[in-house]
């Protein structure tokens, strides 16, 4: 191709091809216009995000964009060097956000008109850090067995010094129980859920690691738990008279007494 190169005046142009040996003319389809603009600012707001160690990847912010001009992010470390392109709209409440950064490469952002006119290096040396997650939990629940509402015992065996752990019920995300890894020992929970619905037969659980410190998270899959009613409260007496919690019931060691359940019910076990 034949480039024409210093066209500093604006104005609408078009190209004449001539022929020297006959004089024969043509010229091009339709016209160019040249317009003089001024280089696409420098001064935005630029935040590179980390990213946590869970399949995800960094981010950059840029806020403070101007309307019309294109910003293009390159990293000769990565594969392929170029990332993304935005076009800039000038609203202060839009933010462009390049996805896909990773660890140990450099990054550059560019900005330019529209087919890379007025091309200006905006920053250049960008990086962003894998921030440290917790292991996914891996759970020993008692899932194969009814259980009695409340009374679910879950245990985390690969817990992490540090980390804390959300026992949450999906049916009902407002209750969650949280316990912290201490050195050496497992997570536990022997109560791990209220079921605030008595028509749920049913509830799903499941586990999330928090590290407060990078606040990276990561959740295990939800597990089924199958909700029973759990034997209602009963009364205890002998010879008529009931018994509270604690109480003492003396005899000689010769003699014998009875005990009995006047409010038992059918099919439970005593």
């Amino acid at each position: 191709p034949l480039e024409f190169s210093e066209v500093f005046t604006e104005g609408i142009y078009r190209v004449y091809a001539r022929d020297t040996l006959t004089g024969c003319t043509s010229s091009m389809n339709g016209t160019v216009e040249v317009e003089q603009r001024p280089a696409p600012s420098e001064a935005l707001t630029i935040t590179a995000n980390d990213y946590c160690s869970d399949g995800s990847t960094g981010e950059l912010a840029v806020s403070g964009h101007e309307a019309d001009v294109f910003y293009h992010l390159y990293s000769p470390d990565a594969s392929g060097s170029w990332i993304q392109t935005f076009v800039g709209t000038g609203r202060t409440e839009d933010l462009l956000l390049f996805e896909g950064l990773q660890e140990d490469n450099l990054y550059t952002l560019y900005a330019s008109w529209e087919a890379e006119a007025c091309w200006v290096e905006v920053e250049t040396g960008i990086e962003v850090n894998q921030l440290e997650s917790p292991e996914v939990p891996v759970l020993n629940p008692i899932v194969e067995n009814p259980t009695c509402a409340g009374e679910a015992f879950i245990r985390v065996t690969n817990a992490q010094e540090g980390v804390v752990y959300y026992l949450i019920n999906t049916e009902d995300t407002s209750q969650a129980e949280d316990a912290y890894a201490k050195k050496g020992l497992p997570i536990e929970w022997d109560a791990a859920f209220v079921n605030n619905h008595p028509e749920l037969q049913e509830v799903f659980l499941k586990v999330v690691a928090f590290n407060e410190t990078t606040g990276c998270r990561v959740s295990s899959d939800p597990f089924r738990i199958e909700v029973l009613d759990a034997p209602g409260d009963f009364e205890l007496e002998s010879d008529g008279v009931t018994f509270e919690d604690g109480a003492m019931l003396e005899y000689c060691s010769t003699g014998t007494f009875d005990l009995s359940i006047p409010n038992s019910q059918e099919n439970v076990l005593y």
